[in-house]
């Protein structure tokens, strides 16, 4: 700040450009997401549960799974059949963001899934997209497993 103000430079924020994208077609991806939230049990208790949701991105029907413990990569796996199962079918490609359930790590760019999720990907035909990292707004950005 100090060397803006000395040297008059703006502080620039960089803007995206935003723009409709096409319907994609029935059956053709779907959008899966984590969640926690704070209620109060018949006792007026706080208790934390834990969702996974997935979503047809066309028709926008919606799966939900509550669990009382945060996922791992095998309760996330096993949300994944009670998903497919509830839609009677699975999407060719399915949009994650970048969570820890399914990521181990990433390597300059590279991200290296779990080993137990990388298996049951290799048990199914669907593609995976993981948007950027604590970037809601790049599910247009994707990177492609």
């Amino acid at each position: 700040m100090w060397v803006r103000q000395k040297h008059h430079l703006p502080k620039t924020c960089p803007s995206r450009d935003y723009e409709a994208v096409e319907e994609l077609p029935y059956g053709q991806q779907a959008q899966v997401d984590f969640g926690e939230y704070n209620l109060r049990n018949s006792l007026r208790k706080h208790i934390k549960v834990w969702f996974f949701t997935m979503v047809l991105s066309r028709s926008r029907y919606k799966y939900v799974l509550f669990s009382e413990t945060p996922f791992t990569s095998f309760s996330a796996i096993e949300a994944h059949e009670k998903a497919f199962a509830f839609f009677r079918g699975i999407t060719k490609e399915i949009v994650y963001d970048q969570d820890k359930v399914f990521l181990s790590d990433e390597n300059k760019g590279d991200l290296l899934l779990t080993r137990a999720f990388k298996d049951y990907c290799r048990e199914h035909t669907f593609r995976l997209y993981f948007c950027r990292k604590a970037d809601p707004e790049s599910y247009g950005e994707r990177y492609i497993m």
